[in-house]
């Protein structure tokens, strides 16, 4: 489960939003909201933004934390 995915999922499940509830307040299908929630297709900007104005989370908190990078030594 991709980062994104899996806090989303936990965004939602904290509050007890299911699925069907997504998919009334995106304007989509349960199923919709599945294939998503699996990975199978990928969360739009604008679908996280609309579920994190739905549960009151900044959107940040249903993206990809950036991983640390290491830097590499100047030539």
């Amino acid at each position: 489960m991709s980062t994104t995915r899996a806090a989303q999922s936990a965004g939602v499940a904290r509050v007890g939003v299911t699925q069907a509830d997504l998919a009334q307040i995106l304007g989509m299908s349960r199923s919709a909201v599945s294939l998503r929630y699996t990975g199978r297709v990928a969360w739009r900007i604008d679908e996280l933004e609309r579920v994190a104005w739905y549960l009151n989370f900044p959107v940040t908190d249903l993206l990809e934390k950036p991983k640390k990078v290491r830097r590499l030594r100047s030539l």
